[in-house]
C-alpha cells in the first residue's frame, strides 16, 4: 500500500511538473513576442505584476543570449505563485461597512 501511495505521488508530481511547464512555455512565449513588438508594454506588464526591478536587472545581466524569456517566465511564475500563496496565508475578509455597498 505504501509503495503504491508514493507511486501515486510520483505520478501527480510529474503531472504537476509537466501542467508547470506548459504555462511556462505560453509566458515565455508572450514574453518573446511582447519583446520583438512591445517592449514598453512588457515593462508595463512586468510592473504590474510585481516583478521587482533589482530581479529584472539581474536577470537581464545574467541571461545567456536567447534565454532571457525563458528566465523571466519562470520569474512571472514563481512570483505568481508566492501570490497565490500569500493569498492563502493571509485571507482577506468581505468588507462589512454599509458604505462600501453597492
Amino acid at each position: 500500500m505504501a509503495y503504491e501511495q508514493e507511486r501515486f505521488n510520483q505520478e501527480m508530481q510529474l503531472r504537476v511538473n509537466e501542467a508547470e511547464e506548459a504555462y511556462i512555455d505560453r509566458i515565455r512565449e508572450r514574453i518573446e513576442e511582447l519583446q520583438a513588438n512591445d517592449i514598453n508594454l512588457l515593462f508595463s506588464y512586468l510592473y504590474r505584476l510585481d516583478i521587482e526591478e533589482g530581479r529584472l536587472k539581474e536577470l537581464i545581466q545574467r541571461s545567456f543570449a536567447g534565454h532571457f524569456a525563458d528566465e523571466l517566465a519562470r520569474e512571472i511564475w514563481q512570483r505568481q505563485k508566492q501570490r497565490l500563496q500569500h493569498k492563502k496565508d493571509w485571507p482577506v475578509p468581505p468588507v462589512s461597512d454599509k458604505e462600501w455597498e453597492l
